[in-house]
């Protein structure tokens, strides 16, 4: 086997060739250029000083060097990655955000569309499985290290080990730096590698190889986990919102494995969110509150905060994730808009987009249907929640949208006093995350209909109801 995995540096690729100035990245970048000939790659290297050591600046210029030798351009810039960490987030995570975030920046810039190869190798690869195994990662953890991101991101040393890039660069008298930090036990890695290190020769080699048979087989079954995931997410359960997945509580003795964290992965996806930014910890007690039988109150002690504006949350039928969702709906969410109601005799519906995401539908009111309501008769799909059925006249001429407030107050269909929004939303076992993206039909300052709850009783039909208009919320995305 080559040291060089030329799998995925197709010929004449455009390459940004990642390089710290460490054995491993420095390894890659003289393979890379033995070749490039050959294989006509275009080649340039990018160097990212994290300011984390004071020796930082000795790898930055050890590597502006080596690049002038070599012929190719090199990029170095400094980061304070200590200054852009994001709360909660370790300092390696961040060094690691930001540095392939510079990566892909001048990638973009020097090479558009190129490729970005970074010098991983089949230690790193053992050691991250490791560490994921540790944490308790599903599927998407284990395929560890990936070959190929679908962000051009390529690592082709995958396939070789550290101890033999070394001794290739040793045989060609090519130098490297070293970091100190990689004999610091107090940094999850170089625990792992330290015990690796103490291992036979022979113990170590079957590890590697089941390293990378583990993540393979992760690599293949994923996608079928997620189709799985995807249609189990993507059943027909009514309208939802814009950003809303819900993840539907199973029965205590279905117990699903490792499916548990391709679901949520999924489900994190569909709502918006990027599953990288939810940590391990956040998603245990994801799975934990999907699982458990506890149910939103007005306390919030089924939320769960993700992200921003990205929240979970525990309801009756299993765990809510939404995206662009606020708890604290009880404010003025934005102007009212108007809503133009179809004239009599009008065959065309009105329908209007909502700012946080929806459509209000408006049409007449088959004459049928009117006097099946005014006699009391159910009326097919008419459940005053996601369609309800409104005399035009009590509804009067100007009618308007917009989100709950605070202080709202509707009279329910059937009920002959007021009630506050609040409190029917608490009845209602409406989720907290829901409640203030849920349209508001009002008219002369009264509330006709709160969508996905309750139509108010001021427009019910009646057997006087001349004209009747059907307002529908269609919700899907």
């Amino acid at each position: 086997m080559t040291l060089l995995d030329r799998t995925y540096l197709p010929p004449e690729s455009h390459v940004l060739v990642a390089c710290s100035g460490g054995g491993d990245s420095v390894a890659l970048l003289h393979l890379m250029v033995a070749d490039a000939h050959r294989y006509r790659w275009r080649l340039e290297v990018a160097h990212l000083d994290h300011g984390l050591r004071e020796e930082s600046s000795l790898d930055a210029a050890f590597t502006r060097e080596l690049a002038a030798d070599l012929g190719l351009e090199c990029v170095v810039e400094c980061a304070d990655v200590a200054e852009q960490r994001r709360p909660g987030e370790g300092v390696e995570a961040a060094a690691r955000r930001v540095r392939y975030d510079f990566l892909h920046r001048v990638r973009d810039k020097l090479a558009p569309g190129g490729l970005i190869a970074t010098g991983h190798t089949a230690d790193d690869q053992l050691e991250t499985l490791a560490m994921r195994l540790e944490r308790g990662s599903g599927l998407r953890g284990l395929r560890s290290i990936l070959p190929i991101r679908e962000d051009g991101v390529v690592r082709p040393l995958l396939g070789a080990r550290r101890q033999e890039l070394r001794g290739w660069m040793r045989a060609r008298g090519i130098g490297w730096r070293e970091d100190a930090t990689n004999l610091d036990v107090s940094i999850r890695r170089n625990r792992w590698r330290q015990l690796f290190e103490s291992l036979p020769p022979g113990s170590y080699e079957q590890l590697l190889d089941g390293a990378a048979t583990v993540s393979l087989h992760a690599r293949r079954l994923l996608p079928l986990h997620n189709r799985m995931a995807g249609w189990w997410l993507d059943r027909d359960r009514g309208p939802r919102l814009p950003g809303e997945i819900l993840l539907e509580r199973l029965p205590a003795s279905c117990h699903l494995g490792v499916l548990d964290h391709a679901l949520l992965e999924t489900a994190l996806e569909g709502s918006g969110a990027d599953p990288r930014s939810v940590n391990n910890r956040l998603r245990r007690e994801l799975i934990r509150l999907w699982r458990s039988d506890r149910t939103t109150g007005e306390t919030g002690g089924g939320l769960l905060q993700l992200g921003e504006r990205m929240w979970a949350e525990s309801v009756p039928e299993g765990l809510l994730l939404a995206s662009g969702a606020d708890p604290h709906w009880e404010c003025d969410t934005g102007e009212e808009l108007q809503l133009r109601l179809p004239a009599p005799g009008g065959s065309e519906a009105v329908s209007m987009e909502l700012p946080l995401g929806g459509i209000i539908e408006a049409s007449v009111t088959p004459d049928d249907t009117v006097r099946r309501l005014a006699g009391g008769a159910r009326a097919a799909g008419v459940d005053g929640r996601w369609k309800a059925v409104l005399d035009a006249d009590a509804a009067g001429g100007q009618v308007s949208v917009r989100y709950p407030r605070a202080g709202d107050r509707i009279q329910p269909l059937g009920m002959e006093g007021h009630k506050r929004l609040a409190d029917l939303f608490s009845e209602e076992r409406i989720p907290r995350l829901t409640r203030g993206r849920l349209p508001v039909v009002e008219a002369g300052g009264e509330i006709l209909w709160v969508t996905g709850v309750r139509q108010a009783h001021r427009t019910r039909v009646t057997a006087d109801t001349k004209l009747g208009v059907t307002l529908r919320f269609q919700a899907y995305y």
